[in-house]
């Protein structure tokens, strides 16, 4: 009996893990196919890292709300900072040869992985439901933190940890090591988060 309740528990773990696991693979897609580029979907799948609720998943894929269109900035944003911090244009690596991409999948896709040790995004939102339209605090906090690595040397490994919760009416920036750590209030607006946040990645020293 024992073991049975071990392996339904166990069960129960591995589903939603594997169902997550899912969607960022299809919001990789999503992205891959808004943007035509292959690098895009690789920063989704390999540097980026959600922690979403099954509603929230379900309104990131719709394409008629937002989520999909902020991750296009988010990953322009990435794909900049990887090329000040390596030298490596990955945009026009992939479109190199006539715009072979299928041809240059493989090296982009190397490279990507080898940037993955200096560089990750973890985007947590409270709740299973979130909201995608053009006001979302949550796509905001997001779009404004991919803008911010312009302020950052790109010498120095960095971890980028946004939280969105409930739990805070405010917003604070955090900076421990090689991590900078935002939590946000999921439904109020802070006055100054923009700035906020901004003013953090330039101080950061990273």
């Amino acid at each position: 009996m024992n073991r049975l309740i071990s392996s339904v528990l166990a069960l129960a773990f591995i589903a939603p893990t594997a169902a997550y696991a899912d969607d960022k693979e299809d919001f990789a897609d999503d992205v891959k196919d808004a943007t035509g580029a292959y690098h895009d979907h690789y920063i989704i799948d390999k540097l980026t890292t959600f922690k979403l609720g099954a509603k929230c998943w379900k309104k990131m894929h719709d394409k008629n709300e937002n989520g999909i269109h902020s991750a296009t900035f988010y990953v322009s944003e990435v794909r900049e900072y990887a090329k000040r911090a390596t030298g490596d244009d990955w945009s026009s690596i992939e479109t190199q040869g006539n715009s072979d991409r299928e041809k240059n999948k493989p090296i982009v896709e190397k490279m990507v992985n080898d940037f993955a040790p200096k560089f990750s995004f973890t985007l947590t939102n409270d709740g299973d439901d979130c909201d995608t339209t053009m006001g979302s605090l949550m796509l905001r906090y997001w779009g404004t933190a991919g803008d911010a690595l312009q302020y950052l040397s790109a010498k120095k490994p960095v971890k980028i940890v946004l939280n969105v919760t409930s739990k805070t009416k405010d917003i604070a920036v955090k900076i421990s090591g090689s991590t900078i750590t935002i939590t946000g209030s999921r439904d109020i607006e802070p006055k100054e988060w923009d700035t906020k946040i901004t003013t953090a990645f330039k101080r950061s020293k990273l």
